[in-house]
């Protein structure tokens, strides 16, 4: 098979990557409305299915840690096809899964995919577009959409599909075909850095120069992709207890609060970074504040309305943060620096909601909760800070 010709133009490579990325970011929240069906037909706890979740932040956060540089030396191109076949295998054993441990590797095996697309097709994105910022614009827009559409196909498929927890992995697969063909065919944008030697130990970092101005965008990703964690593995379990919801409703939360996130990126797209990466950590922090009348009332309506606002200052927390990241990095040391970006991010995570897990068991899902939203909405308040007047605290 020959690559595809360079005259069907950047605009053509830049929608296939753009694609590539929607579905692989995409198969990392479909299980989302799914794990209470999985805590029902296997009986297990809310803190196992927190462990489960935690696998994929493990697996990302392992192909961040030990490959998330190699596009710098070997290509984009390698990198991002390794990243869509890991996806393909994890949708194959999600198919297949009969239990914990089987469930938890398809975990871990897609955050592999996703830790290896991230880096290398945010690169290919900002190298394949000219205009200045759109590639960042495109990588953190696509992310949250792709975040957003995973738990829609879910309940969807948990609502009316037979055999939910393995139909709606079969249609992945077929969505992910396309996205492997793509990235497979589509001309290099970086092409490998010939006669050095690939390095081969882990070098996720930042470029000493740029560490400072680094730090405000980290704490950003932290925050943004903390929420990401809260709702992606227990909103479905807090829409069921507290809100009465069928698990259609629980997927169209998250959609609500990511779906939000991706049009703010794009609609607010003109704002400075740095101001987009303020204010949105201010409305991030509302957003969660919002959030505990509405578990605390059994609001669906309202929680709908906090998971929007949470999702509009996701989203300008992200784009400002990530925009921040490509401004400040040199382009050949940009993969290892969006890649230490999201190390951040995924820690973040995992790391709370692990601590939510644990603590339900003492205080309860809703008394955890609390603890989760005085944290991070204490943490985003600072990160909005002023450098002068955060340096007093």
């Amino acid at each position: 098979m020959r690559k595809l010709s360079v005259s069907s133009g950047r605009k053509s490579h830049f929608a296939w990557l753009v694609y590539a990325m929607f579905v692989v970011l995409l198969g990392s929240t479909v299980p989302t409305p799914l794990y209470d069906l999985y805590r029902t037909q296997w009986q297990v706890s809310a803190f196992v299915i927190t462990v489960v979740f935690a696998c994929y932040v493990a697996g990302v956060l392992t192909a961040l840690v030990l490959a998330g540089h190699l596009s710098d030396h070997v290509g984009r191109r390698p990198v991002s096809v390794a990243g869509v076949g890991f996806a393909l295998l994890a949708a194959v054993v999600f198919a297949t899964a009969d239990g914990v441990p089987a469930l938890g590797s398809a975990r871990f095996v897609s955050g592999l995919g996703v830790g290896l697309c991230t880096g290398a097709l945010t690169a290919a994105l900002r190298e394949n577009q000219s205009r200045p910022g759109r590639g960042a614009l495109a990588a953190s827009a696509i992310t949250s959409a792709g975040l957003a559409f995973g738990p829609l196909l879910g309940g969807l498929a948990a609502q009316f599909a037979p055999m939910p927890l393995h139909t709606v992995f079969v249609v992945h697969l077929f969505l992910l075909a396309p996205a492997f063909a793509a990235v497979w065919l589509l001309p290099e944008s970086r092409p490998p850095r010939h006669g050095t030697r690939v390095p081969w130990r882990p070098r996720v970092g930042v470029p000493a120069g740029v560490r400072r101005a680094f730090l405000r965008p980290a704490l950003a990703i932290g925050c943004a992709y903390a929420v990401n964690g809260l709702y992606s593995a227990l909103v479905p379990t807090l829409a069921r207890e507290y809100l009465g919801s069928p698990v259609v409703v629980a997927g169209l939360l998250v959609v609500i609060m990511l779906g939000v996130s991706a049009f703010a990126q794009v609609l607010l797209r003109s704002r400075p970074s740095l101001t987009s990466q303020r204010d949105g950590l201010v409305v991030l922090a509302l957003g969660l504040l919002m959030l505990l009348p509405s578990l605390g009332y059994g609001s669906t309506l309202g929680f709908l309305v906090a998971a929007a606002v949470t999702g509009l200052g996701q989203g300008m927390a992200y784009r400002g943060s990530l925009d921040r990241v490509c401004e400040i990095v040199p382009s050949h040391e940009q993969a290892r620096a969006v890649s230490a970006y999201y190390v951040v991010g995924y820690t973040a995570t995992a790391v709370p909601v692990l601590a939510v897990g644990a603590l339900t068991d003492a205080l309860g899902l809703f008394g955890a909760c609390v603890c989760f939203v005085a944290a991070i909405g204490a943490t985003a308040l600072v990160g909005a800070l002023p450098p002068r007047l955060r340096g007093r605290h």
